[in-house]
């Protein structure tokens, strides 16, 4: 049987064919043309640059979880799990307080900016796991912070929450964005 997809405008139809399917190579070009009938979200020349950052940041960590579930598998462990979170839910977390979508921490009795410092070392933890489980992969901690900060959306959504927690009113939010949340050596890397 063969798909019809684009020949009826009654959605996809089966048509049998006795023997193999016919050659269409000797056909006009625009019958050989496939489309996808699904589409899978907005095009990203549509989103803001703070959308498109916070959906490269998701597909970056999706492709990150399949390393770090190898990691997990080799080394039984992980560095991960200082917040409390899993790491999925701390890339809500972070990317929620940069769409500024966030009311409260919900990690416990922490506050927020701890929650949100402890979130980024999770993910820190997450993708150094992630990586070092990669074959020819640098494993050194400044290899691996220069990989980090220079490579990922992950440093750059941390870098958005380091940039709103300047603007914050509380002690604790204005410390969490000078010193906690990007090392000084790797602030060269970010334009304010």
């Amino acid at each position: 049987m063969a798909l019809k997809l684009l020949e009826s405008s009654r959605g996809p139809l089966l048509e049998d064919f006795p023997e193999d399917a016919p050659d269409m190579t000797d056909q006009p070009q625009a019958v050989l043309q496939i489309a996808c009938p699904v589409s899978f979200g907005p095009k990203k020349e549509n989103l803001s640059a703070k959308e498109l950052l916070l959906e490269l940041f998701s597909e970056e960590f999706f492709q990150m979880n399949t390393w770090h579930e190898q990691a997990l598998s080799k080394n039984k462990k992980t560095t991960t799990g200082i917040s409390g979170l899993t790491p999925e839910a701390a890339v809500e977390f972070l990317s929620a307080f940069v769409r500024v979508e966030i009311v409260d921490n919900n990690i416990g009795n922490i506050s927020v900016a701890d929650g949100l410092r402890m979130a980024a070392e999770d993910i820190k933890a997450f993708y150094f796991d992630a990586v070092s489980a990669q074959p020819g992969q640098p494993t050194d901690s400044k290899s691996l912070a220069e990989w980090f900060w220079g490579q990922t959306s992950a440093a750059q959504v941390i870098n958005e929450v380091r940039k709103i927690s300047l603007k914050g009113d509380s002690k604790e939010m204005q410390l969490l964005g000078k010193l906690l949340l990007v090392p000084r050596n790797q602030m060269h890397r970010f334009k304010d």
